[in-house]
């Protein structure tokens, strides 16, 4: 699952995604590893900063729940946009 963020402003859009890492690695279980956060690989795309991270594990099952309990609570600054990839085919 890769979680991104992208918006007008590199640093409000990396603050964001700061704090989105930041409760993911708090509420992850065992066996739940975070990735990031990091630029995207193509950081910039139509005037948008682009940030991920990454949360991977042999099953979904702890992935979806870490999402459905924590994804409501992270309120995204005004402009900036939280997307979720539950299978990723790249990252670009």
């Amino acid at each position: 699952i890769v979680r991104g963020v992208r918006g007008p402003d590199e640093k409000e859009a990396g603050n964001f995604i700061d704090e989105v890492a930041a409760v993911l690695s708090a509420a992850a279980p065992p066996g739940v590893q975070v990735l990031g956060p990091a630029p995207a690989p193509v950081m910039r795309i139509r005037n948008l900063f682009r940030f991920h991270v990454q949360l991977r594990s042999p099953e979904a099952h702890p992935l979806l729940n870490v999402l459905k309990q924590y994804l409501p609570a992270l309120k995204a600054p005004r402009e900036v946009e939280l997307a979720v990839d539950v299978d990723p085919i790249n990252l670009l």
